[in-house]
């Protein structure tokens, strides 16, 4: 590798310079100096690298080019499922006699051996475990794309891992933080539906908040863009508008960069047809022009959003609407008692996003007034504590713990949620929008096929009790209802 001639350093010696170098480029950030940036940014990544490496390779010989470190890079192979890209027939592996199918034998250029597994796209200096027997009810398949799966017929689940095999407890070198860019692009929708029986009060005030919290953060006019139902043509949130805003909001996007989306506005649910989601539907989003283009759902977000975001590169979501638990489909959620709760069916991903839900799957969100403003609960708790609370060391559980008793002190009943799409220590990761990001730890990438077996739950009538969806909006079965006092704070909040 690059470093060969320098010999190997230790760990101390690299964290050592990782502190250093990350010291000079906050003094270049704040002074302003572009190519101090680029050069400090440069170093500590690299300097990263070559402490991961020290990881991966015995450290008395340092790797060599030909294999591609198993944690520091994971190739991804389209998901196996309706929110993946076109499968292609895949070409026949090359396989070496005596190993497992897929995988390859190989000499690096110092002499050593070392192995390819062709199925996952990654290499190792050992070579493959061989496979125990299966136990009862387990079924080893073959995913569309060529990828090994495992079903448990007993619990109806799948798995990209064998039983037995150990998720790690947090992403890859969790401390080892990657620098950032400087560069952040944020994406603010607000939908009112002014005009439907379905109208909110509140969600465009949301927006202009959200706009004012993330300048004080750095985030350049330039780079933020609104959409809001009380403008006209590309600044509306159609659907066809919130999606091109969608793919605006990560194009180009790479490691260190900062990306943030809010929307505020109606959230729904609708029938999962493909057995994915454990409660039988999918979360939605829903563009002021519902009546004609229906909704958009968490299978579309996670496809056109999450799953476009680089590894190293940061997206933090703030979704203040209904049924939002889950509207992103990442695959960790932060539970108070367990810590993170993996989903039945997970869809992974390479980059660092996080998503603050305005309540759970099965609840509604409300809008509150404050100073004879309206406006949604969740930005407007979100926003409240972070003006009390950041001081730069605010970890994600007090975060989390200060939201729900904001929430609670003004008598809601809605519970945020935070997920996550790489698992990490909460209690040594302090929230921050444009910093400390985290490298992917996920060493597989997609969603395993949803055994044909599982059972899903569905409601009489559909996600929509057999409504029409703006009937079951304005009858409060998605809506975000604005309930307010005069001159006061809102102290009601809509059932769960």
């Amino acid at each position: 590798m690059a470093r060969a001639a320098e010999g190997h350093r230790s760990d101390a010696v690299l964290r050592e310079k990782i502190e250093n170098n990350k010291r000079k480029l906050r003094m270049a950030k704040s002074k302003g100096n572009r190519s101090q940036i680029e050069k400090y940014s440069k170093k500590v990544e690299r300097l990263v690298h070559e402490l991961a490496e020290n990881h991966q390779a015995p450290a008395t010989c340092p790797a060599p080019a030909a294999p591609v470190p198993v944690a520091a890079t994971v190739v991804a192979q389209p998901a196996p499922t309706k929110v993946a890209a076109t499968v292609v027939a895949q070409p026949k592996r090359p396989s070496t006699p005596g190993l497992p199918e897929g995988w390859e034998r190989k000499t690096a250029p110092d002499g050593r051996t070392y192995y390819v597994d062709h199925v996952n796209k990654r290499t190792s200096w050992e070579p493959p475990a061989a496979e125990a027997p299966l136990p009862a009810g387990w079924e080893k398949k073959t995913a569309p794309d060529g990828r090994t799966y495992y079903v448990d017929h007993n619990t109806k689940t799948t798995s990209w891992t064998p039983p037995g095999v150990a998720t790690p407890q947090f992403a890859a070198a969790t401390a080892l933080s990657i620098a950032a860019s400087g560069r952040r692009r944020a994406l603010l929708v607000g939908c009112n539906y002014k005009g439907t029986r379905a109208e909110l009060r509140g969600c465009i005030n949301d927006v202009k908040r959200m706009r004012a919290f993330l300048l004080s953060k750095g985030f350049p006019p330039s780079e933020m863009l609104i959409l809001t139902d009380d403008q006209q043509g590309a600044g509306r949130p159609t659907r066809q508008n919130m999606m091109k805003a969608i793919h605006w909001l990560v194009a180009d996007s790479s490691k260190g960069d900062a990306l943030f989306f809010h929307y505020s506005g109606h959230g729904g649910q609708e029938d999962d047809p493909d057995g994915i989601e454990e409660d039988g539907y999918n979360e939605t989003i829903i563009p002021c022009d519902f009546q004609r283009t229906g909704q958009i759902s968490d299978d579309i977000l996670w496809r056109d959003l999450v799953d476009k975001v680089p590894d190293g590169c940061r997206l933090t979501s703030v979704m203040d609407c209904c049924h939002s638990g889950t509207g992103l489909d990442l695959p960790f959620t932060f539970d108070s008692s367990r810590g993170w709760v993996q989903d039945n069916c997970p869809a992974f991903s390479a980059g660092d996003v996080q998503m603050f839900s305005g309540c759970r799957d099965d609840q509604t969100s409300a809008d509150v007034v404050a100073n004879r403003q309206a406006g949604g609960a969740m930005t407007n708790a979100f926003l409240a504590v972070l003006d009390r609370h950041d001081d730069g060391d605010l970890q994600y559980t007090e975060l989390m713990d200060k939201l729900h008793r904001e929430l609670k002190r003004n008598r809601m009943s809605q519970r945020p949620q935070l997920s996550s799409s790489q698992r990490f220590d909460l209690r040594k990761r302090a929230f921050c929008l444009t910093d400390g990001f985290v490298p992917n730890g996920n060493s597989h990438l997609g969603r395993p096929p949803r055994q044909p077996g599982h059972k899903r739950k569905h409601k009489q009538g559909g996600a929509l009790g057999g409504m029409d969806l703006e009937s079951f909006l304005a009858g409060g079965g998605g809506a975000k209802v604005a309930m307010g006092l005069m001159g006061g704070l809102m102290a009601m909040a809509m059932a769960d």
